[in-house]
């Protein structure tokens, strides 16, 4: 489904289902970046997930680990550092950009650094 979000479309392709296996078994995995030029970690866990053999899948917890799950956060973190000072981001970095379905999409959608300062103690109280 994560292939098919992205793409459009599925992985393999094929007109019955013993030429699909055969295309899974046969076949390699291809990622059309004209269509989405999707990060090294995206691609990385898209292999993990398709790999055929399923002792060499990913597994629940190791998909949960991921760098894939936290390199916006990283990403959010580094963008605050700019903004804030150091000690400022020892509270949980998930709580600055997800409050109630808001979303901030960058530091720089909120004018003053005061704003950011008074809008992160807010939503670190609770």
């Amino acid at each position: 489904m994560f292939y098919e979000m992205l793409f459009a479309r599925p992985p393999f392709v094929a007109k019955n289902i013993v030429d699909l296996i055969k295309n899974i078994h046969n076949k390699k995995l291809k990622f059309p970046r004209h269509i989405n030029n999707i990060s090294k970690t995206c691609e990385d866990v898209l292999r993990r997930m398709l790999t055929v053999d399923p002792r060499k899948r990913i597994s629940w917890p190791e998909l949960f680990k991921h760098k894939i799950n936290s390199y916006m956060e990283e990403k959010v973190r580094n963008d605050l550092g700019m903004t804030l000072k150091e000690d400022d981001l020892n509270m949980s970095i998930s709580k600055f950009y997800i409050s109630q379905n808001k979303v901030i999409q960058h530091p720089v959608d909120i004018e003053r650094k005061k704003d950011i300062n008074e809008y992160t103690l807010r939503l670190a109280k609770g």
